[in-house]
């Protein structure tokens, strides 16, 4: 059998061949993979339209109350009656609830008593000072009385002694009962000035005491009626339950007041929006096709569940106060009055390249989109604002940016 021998010159040929294909093919694909796309299906076009970073907020309300009381006993007891559930609307100093507590009845009685047992000590105390005071100003005076009598008898014995009427002896008793009343008149001089002053200052510490005691005996007496739960306002009774006979504990709310005539509108908005929200931020609300003005009372800063809260105030008007109810959901409509509006779109439009921001902003007329630069002002969650108001109005295109696109982008 004759055995073939290959040509070596055909085999290095061979070799040098499927090397110029192998690098005719990497470079093929090379050329190919930076190659930069001109040209995209529309159906493959994720086109956004560019809003205005200022433009009107639409949300729902809830109205609610401007003031609402929640209704509760400090001491607590037992139901003993209660206002007719009809009736709703109830007027300030409406009793609504009447409750029976015999332990604190029956403290409050004996608090009493020992009071009334302690202003009556003291006023018989008062009645006693002043009895001493009384009764030691009667023997000033009766020393007084008994110096001026006798100093009248004196002058006249001494006038009989002269002419030889009376006898000396007599003089000198007279003088000498004088002497002793004297004597005594300043000893109860002394005494009736000390005790006076010191009698006085007593009494006005009684009267003080007196007078804190009648007034916490009057608040004790007061506080009975604390077993009456009244309204302390004019409002609605909401959320009213209660038994003949049922236990109501102490601070245990068992309903609450709604003020009537006054409301606010209670909003939550996504986070996106805390930003955009101030003070200035006109507000209205839509109620029976009516667009009424609202003022912005307080808006909660605090994310939950990524949104925060903001309320709303309502004007004071008849005109639409007889058709709303709390509770209803109105429409709300927030527009910011800032002149200085700014684009806004999704973050995921946008694309860098070195140290430049660029989107693709599309035209209709043309079909197809450009390349454009832009600059970010700002970054609030999914979203960027631009410093290009020329933009506004105007759609920018969402791409696959791991590929390369040419400047301008045909979408067919």
């Amino acid at each position: 059998m004759d055995t073939i021998i290959e040509n070596p010159k055909g085999k290095r040929k061979k070799i040098v061949a499927f090397f110029l294909l192998m690098t005719f093919i990497f470079f093929f694909l090379l050329f190919h993979s930076n190659k930069s796309i001109s040209s995209i299906p529309y159906e493959k076009a994720k086109i956004i339209a560019v809003t205005n970073s200022h433009s009107a907020i639409t949300s729902i309300g809830t109205i609610r109350p401007m003031k609402s009381i929640k209704l509760s006993s400090d001491i607590g007891g037992r139901v003993k009656s209660f206002i007719n559930r009809q009736h709703t609307l109830v007027e300030k100093g409406d009793v609504i609830l009447e409750l029976e507590n015999y332990d604190y009845t029956l403290k409050l009685t004996e608090k009493m008593a020992q009071i009334s047992e302690q202003i009556s000590n003291l006023e018989n105390m008062r009645l006693n000072l002043r009895r001493e005071l009384t009764s030691s100003k009667l023997s000033l005076e009766d020393a007084l009385y008994n110096v001026d009598v006798l100093e009248r008898e004196l002058d006249q014995k001494l006038r009989l002694l002269e002419k030889n009427l009376s006898q000396k002896s007599d003089v000198e008793d007279v003088k000498s009962n004088l002497t002793r009343w004297k004597e005594k008149q300043g000893v109860l001089t002394n005494y009736y000035q000390s005790q006076h002053n010191q009698i006085t200052h007593q009494l006005k510490q009684i009267g003080e005491t007196v007078e804190i005691l009648n007034s916490l005996l009057l608040k004790l007496q007061e506080s009975e009626q604390q077993l009456l739960i009244r309204a302390p306002i004019t409002g609605n009774l909401v959320g009213f339950d209660v038994e003949s006979g049922q236990q109501i504990l102490p601070k245990e709310e068992f309903a609450s007041l709604d003020m009537v005539g006054e409301y606010l509108i209670e909003v939550e908005l996504n986070e996106f929006y805390l930003e955009r929200i101030n003070k200035e931020t006109r507000a209205t609300a839509k109620i029976d096709n009516k667009n009424i003005n609202l003022k912005i009372l307080k808006i909660f800063p605090l994310i939950k569940q990524g949104k925060f809260k903001m309320n709303l105030e309502m004007p004071n008007t008849d005109e639409w106060q007889g058709n709303i109810k709390v509770g209803q959901s109105v429409e709300i409509e927030l527009a910011n009055s800032d002149k200085n509006i700014l684009p806004t779109l999704p973050a995921e439009a946008t694309f860098q390249k070195g140290d430049t921001t660029f989107v693709y902003l599309h035209s209709d007329k043309q079909s197809k989109a450009i390349r454009t630069p832009i600059l970010i002002k700002e970054r609030i969650g999914d979203r960027v604002v631009i410093d290009a108001p020329m933009v506004l109005g105007k759609s920018v295109v969402i791409l696959d940016w791991n590929k390369k696109y040419k400047e301008e982008l045909y979408i067919e």
